[in-house]
C-alpha cells in the first residue's frame, strides 16, 4: 500500500509540474538532422521560449557562450 501511495504521488507531482520559461540548446545541424532536438522541444514544451544555437557550420559557440552568461 505504501508503494501504491508513492508512486500515486508522483503521477501527481509530474502532473503539476510547470514548464520551464526558457531552454537553451546547442546542437549539431551535421547530415540534416540537428534539427530535430528543436522539433522535441516544441513538442514537449509548446509555450517554452527556445534559444537555439548551431555548432556546425555556422559556429555559434561564441554567442552560445555569450547568451548563457
Amino acid at each position: 500500500m505504501r508503494l501504491v501511495c508513492i508512486v500515486l504521488g508522483l503521477f501527481v507531482a509530474v502532473s503539476f509540474a510547470q514548464d520551464p520559461d526558457n531552454i537553451l540548446v546547442y546542437y549539431d545541424l551535421y547530415g540534416g538532422y540537428g534539427d530535430a532536438v528543436l522539433t522535441a522541444c516544441d513538442n514537449l514544451w509548446p509555450s517554452v521560449n527556445v534559444d537555439a544555437f548551431q555548432g556546425y557550420p555556422a559556429g555559434q559557440q561564441t554567442q552560445f557562450n555569450d547568451f548563457l552568461d
